[in-house]
């Protein structure tokens, strides 16, 4: 498939991203970051720190992930051929629970090195497929990656500005 490429009206071609992605509730979160950084892992880790604390988290694809443009929001859903694996380092593939779509609200970059402590706006924002998103870096050696990650998910949760409520006319996204 064409990146960016308009597909039926109001979307964009689906593109194949390296990256993980899990559903928080009703929000997406993307987790990008260079091979063996420690994707799956904070994947795994923020599942469990969901669970422990008695909210909704659910995998999304782990490794590779689809991202399309629809109706002015962006739309991640797992890989089919490996829909429910996650990687668990040094133990093999396991078979998890999982969603196959969601609205993204959130981006979350493994960085090496320490991200800046007081980031530019423009480093706040990620675009993807023409649609700009929430985003977060964070060092691949942080200690504090699922604290970090929870408090910027609440953050979204407790104010999302970058998603507007659809109209009836923009249908649902996730329906496709």
């Amino acid at each position: 498939m064409g990146e960016n490429q308009p597909g039926e009206a109001g979307t964009v071609a689906s593109r194949r991203i390296h990256a993980s992605a899990l559903l928080v509730g009703a929000m997406a979160v993307v987790i990008r970051g260079a091979s063996g950084v420690g994707k799956s892992a904070l994947v795994l880790d923020l599942l469990a720190a969901l669970a422990a604390e008695g909210r909704f988290g659910r995998l999304i694809g782990d490794d590779q992930v689809a991202v399309e443009a629809s109706h002015g929001r962006l739309i991640v859903r797992g890989v089919a051929e490996i829909a429910g694996l996650i990687e668990r380092r040094g133990l093999g593939i396991a078979r998890v629970p999982f969603e196959a779509a969601g609205l993204v609200g959130l981006v979350v970059d493994l960085i090496p090195g320490e991200p800046r402590r007081l980031p530019e706006a423009i480093d706040q924002r990620t675009d993807l497929c023409g649609i700009l998103v929430r985003r977060i870096a964070i060092s691949d050696s942080d200690a504090l990656k699922v604290r970090s990650v929870m408090a910027a998910i609440d953050a979204d949760l407790a104010a999302p500005d970058q998603m507007p409520a659809p109209t009836p006319e923009s249908g649902n996204p996730l329906s496709t």
